[in-house]
C-alpha cells in the first residue's frame, strides 16, 4: 500500500497506454491524480497534483478510459463537470472540460466510453440529475444528446457489447432502461421495472449481450435476458 497517494476517497482508477506498457492512474474526490508503476506501488511516478478546471479542483466522482485512445481518460465530477484529460501530460489546468450550459445539474454517477474501435470517440455520463449525456472526446464543450426519462437518479450507464447504438441505465426507482442512439431519443427502447421502490446502483452486459446483470441497495442481484431485436 502506499502512503504518499491520496488523501480522500479514490473515484477512478485507469489504465493509460498500450497492451505492451501501460500505467495505473487514479484520481479521488479532493481532484488529486497519481500515477503508479505496477512493479512498486509504494510512491506515485507522477503525482500526487491537483488537477483544477477555472482556478477549482477537479473532484472526479467517476471515470473511464478510452479503449481506443492510450492516453485519455473521461472523467465526471461531483458538480457536474465533465472532462477529458490526459494524465501523463495534464500539469495542474484541464483544458478539455465542458461548458457550464453543458455540464450536468448533479453529481457524475458513471462514465462509459464506446467500447468499440469505429465508436471510440463517444462516451456517456450518468448523473443524479435524472439525465444521461452522450459526447465526443473531440469536444466536450457540451454534450451531443441529453437522455431523461422519468425523475430517478441514474446510478450507471454501460454501452451493448453487441449492438453499438444501444445503452443501459439503472435507477433509483429500480427500473432498468434500454436506449438506442440511432432511434428515439425521447424515450427509451425498454423499460423494465426490476424492483420497484428499491434502487439499483449498479449494471453490466453479459459478453455476448444477450443478459443483463444489475445489483440492488439490498445486496442482491438481478438477471434479465436482452429481446433479440435489441441485440441486432
Amino acid at each position: 500500500p502506499s502512503l504518499q497517494g491520496h488523501a480522500y476517497p479514490v473515484t477512478c482508477l485507469a489504465f493509460v497506454g498500450s497492451s505492451a506498457a501501460h500505467s495505473l492512474f487514479s484520481m479521488s474526490s479532493e481532484g488529486v491524480c497519481c500515477g503508479w508503476d505496477l512493479r512498486d506501488v509504494a510512491d506515485p511516478f507522477v503525482g500526487p497534483r491537483t488537477l483544477s478546471t477555472n482556478a477549482r479542483p477537479l473532484g472526479v466522482s467517476a471515470g473511464n478510459e478510452f479503449g481506443s485512445d492510450t492516453g485519455r481518460i473521461a472523467v465526471g465530477c461531483d458538480d457536474g463537470v465533465v472532462a477529458c484529460i490526459m494524465p501523463r501530460d495534464e500539469k495542474t489546468t484541464v483544458r478539455s472540460v465542458c461548458a457550464p450550459e453543458g455540464q450536468h445539474s448533479g453529481p457524475v454517477t458513471a462514465v462509459a466510453c464506446h467500447p468499440a474501435p469505429q465508436q471510440g470517440d463517444l462516451f456517456l455520463t450518468s448523473s443524479l440529475d435524472w439525465s444521461v449525456r452522450l459526447w465526443n472526446k473531440k469536444d466536450v464543450s457540451s454534450p451531443i444528446i441529453v437522455f431523461q426519462d422519468g425523475t430517478d437518479y441514474v446510478f450507471d450507464v454501460r454501452w451493448s457489447p453487441a449492438n453499438s447504438a444501444v445503452f443501459a441505465t439503472c435507477s433509483s426507482g429500480g427500473v432498468v432502461s434500454l436506449w438506442d442512439i440511432s432511434a428515439d431519443h425521447e424515450v427509451p427502447i425498454l423499460r423494465e421495472t426490476v424492483c420497484e421502490g428499491v434502487a439499483l446502483n449498479r449494471i453490466a452486459w453479459s459478453c455476448d449481450g444477450k443478459r443483463i446483470a444489475t445489483g440492488d441497495v439490498l445486496g442482491r442481484i438481478h438477471i434479465l435476458d436482452v429481446p433479440p431485436r435489441v441485440r441486432q
